[in-house]
C-alpha cells in the first residue's frame, strides 16, 4: 500500500473522509491487498479537533516541527532559566497555532467554538509518547490528545473562538497573558519538582 494514499485521507475535508477511506479500502481489496484494505477500513474518522490539528500540520509543517522540538527540549532542560525561556516560546507558539487552527475551522465551515479550540490546545500540548509525536508530526490523528500532568491546565479563559472587537482586545490580551502565566507557573513547578 502506498502510504501517501493514507496520508491524503487526513488532508481531505472532514465530510469526505469516510467515503474516501471506504473507496481506498475497496481499491486495495480489488487488487488483492486484503490486509491493507482491512487496515484502511479500520481507520477512524477524526474528531473535529483532531482533524483541525491534522490540517494545521499539513498546511504548516514547519510550525508543528518547531512545537515538537520545543517539547523535546523542555523534557531535556534542567536549568530553571532555560525552562522558563523554552516554556514561554512553547506557550506563545501553542497560542499562535490555536489561532491558526481556528482560522482553518472557520474557513472549512466548522464552528471554532471555545470547546473545540480548547481540545485543539490540549492536543497541541500533548505528545508525551513517541507514538503521539509521530501522529502529530504526520498529521494523522483520529482523536484529540490530552497532555499528562500539569500540561493539561485549561485554556478556557482564552476565548480564541471569537474575533475580538476593537474595544475588547486589551481585556482579551490580558486574559491570555494571565492564563499563559498560570500555565507556565504550573509547568515550571512540575519540571523543578521532577529535576529535584
Amino acid at each position: 500500500m502506498d502510504d501517501s494514499q493514507v496520508g491524503e485521507l487526513y488532508r481531505l475535508p472532514l465530510s469526505e473522509f469516510t467515503a474516501a477511506r471506504d473507496k481506498l479500502a475497496a481499491e486495495l481489496a480489488s487488487k488483492g491487498q486484503k490486509a491493507d484494505a482491512k487496515e484502511v477500513k479500520g481507520l477512524r474518522k477524526p474528531t473535529v479537533a483532531a482533524w483541525a490539528v491534522n490540517r494545521l500540520t499539513h498546511e504548516h509543517p514547519d510550525a508543528m516541527a518547531e512545537l515538537l522540538e520545543l517539547r523535546e527540549r523542555l523534557e531535556e532542560a534542567t536549568d530553571a532559566a532555560e525552562l522558563r525561556e523554552l516554556g514561554a516560546r512553547r506557550r506563545a507558539l501553542v497560542s499562535r497555532l490555536a489561532t491558526m487552527t481556528s482560522d482553518i475551522l472557520e474557513r472549512e465551515g466548522h464552528a471554532s467554538s471555545a470547546s473545540t479550540v480548547e481540545k485543539v490546545v490540549r492536543t497541541l500540548q500533548a505528545g508525551e509518547s513517541p507514538e503521539e509525536r509521530e501522529l502529530l508530526r504526520a498529521g494523522r490523528l483520529s482523536r484529540d490528545l490530552s497532555p499528562s500532568g500539569f500540561g493539561d491546565f485549561s485554556f478556557a479563559l482564552i476565548d480564541l473562538a471569537q474575533e475580538p472587537s476593537a474595544k475588547d482586545t486589551a481585556p482579551r490580551r490580558k486574559a491570555e497573558e494571565l492564563a499563559a502565566a498560570a500555565v507556565q507557573a504550573e509547568r515550571e513547578a512540575a519540571e523543578l519538582d521532577r529535576a529535584a
